[in-house]
């Protein structure tokens, strides 16, 4: 990294460097941070710059800030002979992105075939957030004869997997997952169906499961079970418990939501709910 102050260009010594400095270069010149790439070790660092003078060290840049010359930093004079060219910040930033396709948990069936997923996963670049290039809350879909190549995160990702209900398919057919800067395919949770699929030179691996489920994330999911302000015009009611009816009615093929609801008593709550 090389900066200029004044009239004289330099580079920048490494002592407390973190990532809210390096996100604020990145985005200085038009690009994106991730957060699992982002460092250079001195072995990786070009020999650009070595005939420069040091000119800051100890960099603390805050959220606030958009200059990454205009950050609280130490000046040459006050770090003189204290630094080498040995502890230059390197770093790498990234090319923005869309943040890609996503099936959220009230999504209903569909079957998703011969398209092309590529150069995908930036959620929000000011967060340095990023996502799966193809990412389904609650797998019941068919996927068939797609590519998801060449994204900067995983690229197929998989929350919560329906293995219960009749009509889903739950399954990835004749597909390729390639050049992905995360996993190829990645689970929370298992039950996915694969076959005939070609998962290839992903920086991560081919498949990866975590089951860890932040509480970020949990608080977004959750989020999409919130009824639309004009129930009109969607399908989706959910059922609350306890206020709605004991007798609960259900067609072959239908999926109903349940949400509990806070109820604030000292007595103990017992109710038998049927469903059929």
């Amino acid at each position: 990294l090389q900066v200029r102050i004044g009239s004289k260009w330099g580079t920048v010594c490494n002592y407390g460097w973190n990532i809210i400095n390096a996100a604020l270069v990145c985005h200085h010149l038009g690009l994106v941070l991730n957060p699992d790439d982002w460092f250079l070790e001195p072995s990786e660092i070009p020999e650009a710059g070595i005939n420069e003078d040091i000119i800051i060290s100890n960099v603390a840049c805050t959220e606030e800030d958009v200059d990454i010359t205009k950050c609280h930093a130490e000046s040459q004079e006050d770090f003189e002979n204290s630094c080498t060219h040995e502890q230059d910040v390197g770093l790498r930033c990234h090319t923005p992105t869309w943040a890609g396709v996503r099936f959220s948990v009230l999504a209903r069936r569909s079957d998703l075939q011969y398209i092309t997923i590529e150069k995908a996963g930036l959620l929000d670049y000011s967060t340095n957030s990023f996502k799966p290039a193809l990412q389904i809350d609650f797998s019941r879909h068919a996927l068939s004869n797609i590519r998801v190549i060449s994204n900067v995160h995983d690229g197929l990702g998989i929350i919560y997997s329906d293995i219960y209900s009749s009509e889903a398919i739950n399954a990835v057919v004749d597909s390729e997952f390639k050049d992905n800067h995360g996993c190829g395919i990645s689970f929370k949770q298992l039950g996915l169906k694969i076959s005939g699929t070609k998962v290839e030179d992903n920086s991560k691996g081919g498949i990866c499961h975590n089951p860890v489920l932040s509480k970020l994330q949990q608080r977004e999911l959750s989020g999409w079970f919130k009824p639309s302000k004009d129930l009109n015009e969607y399908s989706y009611r959910p059922i609350y418990i306890p206020e709605s009816p004991v007798a609960i009615e259900l067609g072959n093929h239908e999926t109903k939501y349940m949400i509990t609801s806070k109820v604030t008593t000292q007595d103990e709550i017992n109710i038998k709910y049927s469903i059929k």
